[in-house]
């Protein structure tokens, strides 16, 4: 997916200095090296937009649960502990289809979703510290084809699973990257 765009943006480039020829750029004389350096470079960008996009979904989830998870009353004797061990983004196909009975379960799902980020986390969401576990919820966000973004309570994987019974996912993915997520993705969420 990434090169598609990247080879788009290239031809844009390639037509539009064609055009702008007058204003001194013209990219119709590069060599096939430096053209593979300006893909290259375009890819490096993209990548810096992917971990903006996980920096930002690690911002809504600590925010969901330091807003709505641990500021529930009956949560009172936790200390908020919150880590995020790993990230997985799944990419949504911009032209999915499903051409099954399964077809409406997806579309509804996955209409104008970018992708969803799906985390691993350990918490003291039962009042268990110091055993800290992964409650499985709420560890999901969904960015969607605007930029904006929300946490699902289950992924939409599972979702789709629940609806169809089927694990057959590849009519709807595109790719699928993991982000190191560092080792300071440790928060107190009701001491901030």
């Amino acid at each position: 997916m990434k090169r598609c765009v990247v080879l788009l943006v290239v031809a844009l480039m390639l037509f539009s200095c064609v055009a702008r020829a007058q204003s001194g750029v013209d990219l119709s004389s590069l060599t096939p090296e430096e053209l593979q350096q300006l893909i290259s470079a375009a890819e490096t960008q993209l990548q810096l937009t992917d971990e903006t996009m996980l920096q930002s979904a690690v911002d809504v989830l600590t925010n969901h649960w330091k807003n709505e998870i641990y500021a529930d009353p009956t949560l009172d004797g936790t200390s908020g502990y919150f880590e995020i061990l790993a990230a997985q983004a799944t990419y949504i196909k911009r032209d999915f289809a499903v051409q099954d009975e399964y077809a409406s379960a997806s579309d509804a799902l996955f209409e104008n979703v970018y992708c969803v980020v799906d985390f691993v986390i350990l918490s003291d969401y039962f009042d268990t510290a110091p055993y800290y576990w992964d409650a499985g919820i709420d560890n999901c966000v969904v960015v969607y084809r605007d930029g904006s973004m929300e946490v699902s309570r289950q992924s939409l994987f599972n979702q789709y699973r629940a609806r169809t019974y089927s694990n057959d996912f590849s009519a709807i993915i595109d790719r699928v990257e993991r982000f190191d997520v560092g080792e300071s993705a440790i928060y107190h969420l009701t001491d901030e």
